[in-house]
């Protein structure tokens, strides 16, 4: 399959895909290995890696070390908006709770 057969297929972003295939991640035919690196990279496009960061995932050879280092780096930071989403709904529910509103049982009817 093509690059762009690959993006139509599997709803990938054609214009990241592109960039990367410029900076030799990929060919411009792709076998199915290919299809789910492309993925992979779309997904890690959406945690936030620029297109340097995931050519350098995917180029360079250094055992999975560079891999670990930016995937760990996404978790934490992904783990802490989660912290702070949590800490925003305790901040509701105590609003709430001041207010006279149980928020357990606020979406009961």
């Amino acid at each position: 399959m093509t690059l762009q057969e690959v993006c139509s297929t599997y709803h990938l972003d054609a214009a990241l895909l592109q960039a990367l295939a410029e900076r030799g991640v990929f060919c411009a035919q792709l076998c199915d290995g290919d299809a789910c690196r492309a993925a992979v990279a779309c997904f890690l496009c959406e945690c936030g890696l620029s297109v340097e960061q995931i050519a350098a995932y995917f180029l360079t050879e250094d055992g999975g070390r560079t891999q670990r280092v930016l995937l760990r780096r996404l978790r934490a930071e992904a783990l802490e908006r989660v912290h702070a989403a949590q800490r925003c709904v305790d901040k509701l529910d105590c609003l709430l709770r001041k207010q006279g509103e149980c928020p357990a049982r606020s979406g009961r009817k």
